[in-house]
């Protein structure tokens, strides 16, 4: 199952975003990224109604590589990476690498 964000119904899929976050000219700032601890409160959009759907989770959050940057939509949402903030969470991390995106992408598709 291909993994995405979505925002006011329209939907990226993970490998759009991180296409587009590696052009330069599509990001507005990059380097470590400070709000790892603020998001230790924030509502997870996870769909965790079983200790399958948990373990999926936990197998995503061990298995995250915090080499490759988070990627923040032009508000400041985690567009991509909420497996690698828990990842820098358990490992006691005050920052994670990040890229910040000037504009989004065009959306994959769109429900309303």
């Amino acid at each position: 199952m291909k993994r995405y964000y979505e925002e006011n119904g329209n939907y990226w899929y993970e490998d759009t975003l991180i296409k587009f976050a590696s052009d330069d000219k599509n990001i507005i700032s990059s380097g470590e990224w400070s709000g790892v601890k603020s998001f230790e409160s924030k509502k997870l959009y996870w769909k965790i109604n079983n200790l399958f759907d948990f373990l999926v989770h936990y197998g995503k959050v061990k298995d995250a590589d915090l080499n490759y940057p988070i990627i923040l939509t032009p508000g400041g949402g985690i567009a991509d990476g909420m497996h690698r903030i828990a990842k820098a969470i358990l490992e006691g991390k005050k920052t994670i690498k990040y890229k910040q995106l000037k504009e989004m992408p065009r959306h994959d598709f769109k429900k309303d």
